[in-house]
């Protein structure tokens, strides 16, 4: 077959095809075109028409430009018609056009799997997606923005062998969206933006003042989209509703995004510090919040915040209904409860008092607190108890009217009756009113790390750097065996480079190895140093808090002990420990530590039968 190739300027490239199909008799299949060019006019209102070259098609890109109403646009093509190119036709069938159902946006898929690089791939690509794109009645060169550039990125990956996939995807071009309208809604943005781990269910939230806490959305401006053959895609314009709430003056209302597409917003912001509450539909900030009781089914979590001025009152006169539940998780600046906490329960505050008993599994945190009957764990700077049953404490003071079993821990502890089993650790003083019928409590002085728990770090460095020199001293040993066969592998390649010729492919290995070693014996030295900094840091630390126990001492007001008492101080540097056991009717009133000079000043364990009163002041139990 030959075939006199055609140029020719048409709008319908296939009915020109098939034109010289029919007139040459040549099966149609077996024909193609080449574009050389086009052009583009447009018109408003069937107007003036006006003439765009390949380089002014960006006056599309601009959306206001795109979406002129009574916008139409025509294009016509110069071209070529040939018989088909094998290459050509093995390329297209790796090429489809595929399209969302707006027909918005025109996604080119190409299919890599086999594809080799050559020169002019670019060019055969855009043009058999140019074609392809005519025959579906897309315009070209339309809103294709950075399309060329993807396309040349994706060739560039495939000339240097970077592609790893088997399809590419390409945003040919893409239309203009519609822009809906949002529903009405109002959200609750306090809830939205609290975040508290393991607790699922909140029901008081807590807000500083300034903070967002409503969110009303009310439906914006829409606009009505165009696809790219010029059909509009329409906007969604929610149906009206009305939401209705009000917020109290403790709000302040800011409004954003009016007149303008998709929502207008108004921001509600908290006035003042508290928490916020909603009733029929009236929001408000409050401060105080009273409670016959609370649970986990009903209330669930109340996180008011330790600093934002909410008191909680729970007042519960049942014998037989706990005060808080079971699974129950507070946090409030002030919280007052009049009843019973049952188990698996945390409270936190800055002041709690509690007037009834605690669970052993409840667990409680605060600044200052008070209970009537212990049997959980708290921690607080100050701790007031009147009974404490098998319960903890950790404390900076704490003060205890009678206790049982009890584990606490304090630089300073009072006791007024230890009744058994007590183990009470101390830094600066632990008093007793009376313990002459108590047995089996420990009174230990020692030293208390609240915070950073700097023994247990001082325990890990030291076992490290038991661990290290055997690991430098191998590694040292591993190149010094090899440092002359390194250095002789170095000269030999110096010698080899000199010549031009490439070093053998085993001398890398070798030399790399050498240097890992180098660089993990530098990296554990380094290590060894800053381990012993550290450890020398942490000495001094505890070795500064283990000087307050030159001054501590055990006071019993009552001055006659029961049986089996132990008092006993722990020291760390250097390590030792003085003990002593009380008999029954032992008197002494004072149990204390000072260094005998006389025997090279080293500490022993003294009583005394009297003590100072200026040093128990600051145990009178605080009134609840």
């Amino acid at each position: 077959m030959n075939l006199e190739e055609e140029i020719l300027i048409t709008s319908d490239p296939y009915n020109e095809l098939l034109k010289v199909s029919t007139k040459h008799k040549i099966d149609l299949k077996k024909l193609d075109f080449q574009i050389l060019g086009f052009n583009t006019s447009y018109s408003i209102d069937e107007k003036e028409q006006n003439k765009l070259n390949d380089k002014e098609l960006s006056y599309f890109d601009n959306d206001e430009n795109y979406l002129q109403a009574n916008l139409k646009i025509t294009q016509e093509y110069k071209i070529k018609i040939s018989e088909k190119n094998a290459i050509q036709a093995e390329l297209s069938q790796r090429i489809k056009l595929i399209s969302d159902k707006t027909t918005n946006k025109l996604i080119a898929v190409i299919e890599l799997g086999g594809l080799e690089f050559y020169k002019s791939i670019a060019i055969n690509i855009l043009q058999d997606i140019y074609k392809k794109m005519i025959k579906e009645e897309f315009f070209i060169g339309i809103r294709i923005f950075d399309f060329k550039q993807k396309l040349i990125d994706l060739l560039n990956e495939l000339k240097e062998q970077k592609l790893h996939r088997k399809k590419a995807y390409i945003l040919v071009c893409k239309g203009v969206n519609s822009i809906s309208a949002e529903s009405e809604k109002l959200v609750l943005a306090y809830r939205e933006n609290f975040k508290q781990e393991k607790v699922q269910k909140v029901s008081i939230i807590g807000v500083n003042e300034g903070d967002l806490v409503l969110k009303h959305i009310t439906p914006g401006l829409t606009r009505e989209g165009k696809n790219l053959k010029l059909e509009p895609i329409k906007a969604f314009v929610p149906p009206e509703k009305k939401i209705e709430f009000s917020c109290s003056a403790n709000f302040e209302l800011t409004k954003t995004n009016e007149n303008t597409y998709k929502s207008c917003i108004g921001e509600y912001k908290a006035k003042k510090k508290g928490f916020v509450s909603e009733i029929n539909h009236n929001f408000e900030i409050e401060n105080e919040l009273n409670l016959s009781s609370v649970n986990f089914k009903d209330t669930g979590a109340i996180c008011a915040g330790l600093d934002k001025n909410v008191s909680i009152n729970i007042r519960n006169a049942s014998e037989l209904e706990e005060a808080v539940g079971s699974g129950v998780y507070i946090e409030c600046e002030n919280l007052t409860i009049n009843g019973n906490v049952a188990g698996n329960t945390t409270l936190k505050a800055k002041v709690l008092k509690i007037y009834g008993h605690t669970h052993s599994t409840s667990k409680m945190s605060a600044e200052q607190a008070y209970i009537s009957t212990h049997r959980g764990y708290l921690e607080a700077k100050e701790a007031d108890i009147d009974s404490i049953e098998n319960g903890s404490v950790k404390a900076d003071i704490a003060k205890i009217k009678k206790s049982l079993g009890a584990n606490i821990t304090a630089k300073k502890v009072s006791i007024l009756t230890p009744v058994n089993n007590n183990t009470i650790i101390f830094s600066q003083i632990a008093y007793v009113d009376q313990c002459q019928s108590s047995t089996n409590n420990k009174f230990h002085a020692q030293v208390i790390d609240f915070k950073d728990d700097l023994q247990a770090k001082l325990k890990q460095i030291q076992e490290r750097q038991k661990a290290l020199p055997a690991l430098i001293e191998n590694l040292k040993h591993n190149i010094n065996s090899s440092k002359n066969g390194v250095e002789t592998l170095l000269k030999t390649i110096a010698k080899l480079k000199s010549q031009n010729q490439a070093m053998p492919p085993n001398f890398a290995p070798i030399i790399k190895e050498f240097q890992n070693f180098t660089q993990e014996l530098n990296k554990l030295q380094l290590e060894e140093n800053e381990l012993n900094l550290e450890e020398q840091k942490i000495i001094k630390t505890l070795g500064e808090a283990q000087d307050e126990l030159l001054e501590a001492q055990v006071i019993n007001k009552g001055g006659v002990w029961g049986d089996m008492n132990e008092i006993k101080f722990k020291f760390l540097f250097p390590r030792s420990e003085l003990l002593h056991a009380t008999s029954a009717n032992e008197a002494a009133k004072r149990f204390f530590v000072k260094r005998d000079f006389d025997n090279e000043g080293k500490i022993k364990l003294e009583s005394a039968n009297e003590y100072n009163e200026k040093d128990i002041e600051w145990s009178q139990p605080s009134k609840a």
